[in-house]
């Protein structure tokens, strides 16, 4: 075998791959870290949260890598927030460290996280920082956050920290409607924003900000992009779309800009942006407009949408 070549899952024997000296978890990790990222991966129910109303926060089966250690539940873990009031963050924290760090509360019920496991907890900003400063921020992931009152929990937010390498299926749009309006000024480049309906991909994968018309997208990977709107009518000047984004911007059918014509005017003149894009994990995109027509120009009909390739 080369010396730049490694396998992992052999017998520790010392034949073929299996290391003499027993299991190299230093490999293991670095294997796992550049085959599947970091994040929750895409297996069982994501480690969703629930328990709204009641006094314990649950955290559906799943699996995660968190900087090459890996973590798996067969189930649900369930965290008593008995007794606790304010936001707590929920982590999932690998103790690198020869003692045990400290959080509000396990699924075990204790209050710490023992060294070299990996344990889903709740912990305080305070307590979060104290754990990150001793384990290292790679070695945290955190899944959201939850608000209690007089130990019921009111509300769940997740982060959707998922693997930046594995691949899923999802969609998100958003788009406006005949009761929505965008003015669009004279050779000024101008957001589409203010969508008035927006449909969210159903793992968190993909989100929209409806205000701003920023899409983001929090998995690697290949995407396909449309954007399209229908402006009012008017005979002069030039209309453009273009969907622009981290590292990338794609105009107008390929073409910088689209001409008025008459034939366009009777029910406005439909411009169209469309193509397939690699967008990093954390990558953002919006569409943006621009016309030449000598002045304010409006847009009532437009969409955004985004489906992973």
């Amino acid at each position: 075998m080369a010396s730049t070549e490694r396998s992992l899952g052999w017998a520790t024997s010392g034949t073929g791959d299996g290391p003499a000296g027993g299991y190299d978890s230093s490999r293991w990790r670095a294997n796992a870290q550049k085959s599947d990222g970091t994040g929750i991966t895409l297996f069982g129910s994501y480690m969703a949260m629930s328990g709204l109303t009641t006094s314990t926060l649950t955290i559906a089966d799943g699996a995660a890598i968190i900087n090459g250690y890996t973590y798996e539940t067969n189930g649900s873990v369930t965290i008593s927030t008995s007794g606790l009031t304010g936001t707590y963050n929920v982590l999932l924290v690998a103790n690198n460290t020869a003692g045990t760090v400290t959080v509000t509360q396990t699924g075990a019920g204790g209050t710490t996280v023992a060294a070299s496991t990996i344990r889903a907890a709740v912990a305080t900003t305070a307590q979060t920082s104290t754990i990150t400063t001793a384990v290292g921020a790679a070695n945290v992931i955190t899944l959201g956050t939850v608000t209690v009152a007089a130990g019921v929990i009111s509300t769940i937010t997740p982060a959707y920290p998922f693997s930046t390498s594995l691949q899923v299926p999802s969609q998100v749009y958003g788009y406006m409607d005949t009761t929505g309006v965008l003015n669009v000024s004279t050779a000024t480049e101008t957001d589409m924003a203010g969508f008035s309906v927006s449909a969210l991909s159903s793992d968190g994968s993909i989100s929209v900000n409806t205000t701003t018309g920023v899409f983001t997208v929090s998995i690697a990977g290949v995407y396909h992009v449309d954007a399209r709107c229908i402006w009012d009518s008017n005979t002069t000047g030039v209309r453009r779309i273009a969907v622009t984004g981290t590292g990338f911007t794609y105009s107008t059918m390929d073409v910088q800009w689209q001409s008025v014509l008459a034939t366009n005017l009777t029910y406005g003149l439909t411009t169209v942006a469309s193509g397939m894009v690699f967008l990093s994990a954390g990558a953002t995109v919006k569409a943006s407009l621009y016309q030449t027509s000598g002045t304010t120009r409006t847009i009532t009909n437009g969409s955004l949408k985004i489906v992973r390739a």
